[in-house]
């Protein structure tokens, strides 16, 4: 699967790749371990209040709009 992660901070994403490197770790891996160690963290009630809430915030959205609008911005 592939994800993008918009808005991160330079510094911080240079940090979390140091931090992979030095777990010997692809970014990928580290990433993958990271959120998990966060979801262990979190009660399943408190999950589902956020999805809740990020739910809320969006308001309608559907994935096949979104993936449309970026391949409509693509440049080929």
């Amino acid at each position: 699967m592939t994800v993008t992660i918009k808005g991160v901070d330079m510094e911080i994403w240079k940090k979390f790749k140091a931090d992979a490197a030095i777990h010997g770790q692809s970014i990928a891996e580290h990433f993958t371990n990271v959120v998990n160690q966060h979801c262990v963290s979190l009660s399943w009630e408190d999950a589902f209040k956020s999805a809740q809430q990020l739910r809320q915030k969006s308001g309608k959205w559907q994935g096949s709009e979104e993936i449309r609008k970026w391949r409509a911005k693509r440049v080929l």
